[in-house]
């Protein structure tokens, strides 16, 4: 169980997915921006209230899920991320940039 992301997972470069599902995780560092490989990122149920606006340099980023986390805001530049799927509580939709592809429990990721 983690409360605080570890930085030196950013020191993984060549990192497709990273899964910190089911932590108590508050924030995520700035430094996520340099897991330029990520294509996946499973961040359900931990205390995320914020998504670093540095997410929205991992351009091969398909997929986040955020389902569970106390959002509060999002970053209006994930918006650029053409590939980009989330998934949230549909209580959190609102939160989201007209037109990214957001599904909320229990709707279908395809």
């Amino acid at each position: 169980y983690l409360q605080i992301f570890p930085i030196e997972i950013c020191y993984l470069t060549n990192l497709e997915f990273l899964d910190i599902n089911y932590n108590g995780i508050e924030s995520l560092p700035t430094q996520i921006s340099s897991l330029t490989n990520l294509r996946a990122f499973f961040a359900d149920n931990n205390q995320l209230q914020t998504i670093p606006i540095q997410i929205s340099s991992l351009t091969n980023l398909e997929l986040i899920t955020l389902y569970g986390n106390p959002l509060r805001s999002i970053p209006f530049e994930i918006s650029h991320l053409n590939k980009l799927r989330i998934r949230i509580d549909g209580k959190d939709r609102h939160l989201f940039p007209p037109g990214l592809r957001v599904y909320s429990i229990p709707e279908q990721i395809n």
